[in-house]
């Protein structure tokens, strides 16, 4: 039975998981059941080249190309496992799942499990035809990944109040305030970590390596350059932590990113005077591998967090029906 949600013994199924973020795109298979914990197996990430700067239309290319590979890919894992006699049935896809992230999508606060669209329809439809070439006519829905994500965060943490879910990807990061069950406040704030890579790799003169090595130590600003950059980020969170957490309060912020810059982002937002935002006092806490790991089954080797999160959201919405 799944750590996390109780359930009636039913057959398990397959889930077909995409992560579609501003600066790649995620895949895996997730084998849901009601009386085991998730087990991801197909995994593949494909990451879009930092671009010099941020232009939708050259995004939104790259993305749908990054999402034409993986879905190729998981088109022959998913071949390959309905050849084997043993693992027929695994390899037949249930259904398809989406996870969306700003700017392709915001939330819903009607349905956190779906996506409220405007000026990315044409995104989302390319999404629809390549997951039809690939998968053939099994469903596929659409869900903000920040949505979905804050509620598990909740249960994984142990929150008992209102908590402040901050998610790092590539050219946008998002704030959301949940309760446990929905997101009650939103706000999208206009940098990421390619934000970071761009001001350490044009005023430091760091390659890719370099600048995830200096990520890497217990506390790096020490580059100018990205000392201003981190002054510039750290008032437009303030500015939106301070406009969400007037209506709801809370002392709990989750940082999900993927590494470096997940604890990187926790530090830095910890060691700037935190009382000014957070009056009665605030923790802020990175999620990492093994907060994740004790409520699944099987993982790749080197994980992703977001698939991680993607499939306990899919664990809970269709793994007993």
């Amino acid at each position: 039975m799944s750590p996390l949600f109780g359930k009636q013994p039913r057959s398990g199924k397959t889930i077909l998981l995409l992560d579609i973020e501003n600066g790649s795109v995620g895949g895996v298979f997730a084998r849901v059941s009601p009386d085991h914990a998730p087990k991801l197996f197909g995994e593949i990430r494909k990451k879009i080249r930092i671009l010099p700067s941020r232009d939708a239309d050259s995004l939104m290319k790259e993305i749908e190309k990054a999402a034409h590979e993986v879905l190729a890919h998981a088109s022959e894992v998913a071949a390959r496992v309905r050849l084997n006699e043993s693992l027929s049935s695994i390899g037949k896809v249930e259904r398809g799942a989406v996870f969306l992230r700003s700017p392709w999508a915001h939330v819903d606060f009607d349905d956190t499990g779906t996506v409220s669209t405007s000026a990315v329809d044409e995104l989302l439809l390319s999404m629809q035809g390549l997951y039809t070439d690939a998968m053939g006519d099994s469903p596929v829905s659409f869900h903000s990944f920040g949505a979905s994500t804050g509620p598990i965060l909740h249960r994984i943490f142990e929150a008992t109040e209102y908590s402040l879910i901050c998610i790092m990807s590539a050219e946008i990061t998002e704030l959301c305030v949940t309760d446990g069950e929905n997101v009650r406040g939103y706000a999208t704030l206009p940098f990421g970590s390619n934000t970071i890579m761009r001001t350490l790799k044009a005023h430091n003169g760091l390659s890719d390596a370099e600048a995830y090595s200096l990520l890497r130590l217990p506390f790096s600003r020490s580059a100018e350059a990205l000392h201003a950059t981190c002054a510039h980020m750290l008032k437009e969170f303030a500015s939106a932590a301070h406009a969400l957490l007037h209506h709801y309060p809370s002392r709990n912020v989750f940082v999900v990113a993927q590494e470096p810059f997940a604890h990187w982002l926790a530090q830095t937002l910890e060691s700037e005077h935190l009382q000014e935002i957070f009056t009665e006092g605030g923790e802020v806490r990175a999620l990492s591998q093994r907060h994740v790991t004790p409520y699944l089954a099987a993982h790749a080797q080197k994980p992703d967090i977001p698939l991680m999160l993607a499939s306990l959201f899919a664990d809970a919405r269709w793994g007993t029906v």
